[in-house]
């Protein structure tokens, strides 16, 4: 797989640009949401603005796995291609 690449303006660094997945890991769930993001940037900005609602069910964040994932925090810093 090819990766891209984006130009810092302020540094004139390159950094390569990943995919994040936020995904909603359920049956019959809307399509998940898909970010391209530079590697090293703070996962909490990449976070939806909003989220997702499941009649019955409380949020209760974004995991690197369906079952026995780990809790992601916001300052988690984005390394390669992810799904949350």
């Amino acid at each position: 797989m090819d990766s891209k690449v984006s130009n810092d303006i302020t540094t004139g660094e390159c950094y390569p640009t990943v995919t994040v997945t936020f995904d909603y890991n359920y049956t019959n769930a809307p399509s998940g949401i898909t970010v391209n993001a530079r590697s090293g940037k703070v996962l909490g900005e990449l976070y939806p603005n909003t989220d997702p609602v499941r009649e019955g069910y409380t949020f209760d964040g974004w995991f690197t796995g369906q079952t026995d994932g780990t809790k992601v925090t916001s300052n988690a810093v984005v390394t390669g291609e992810t799904t949350y």
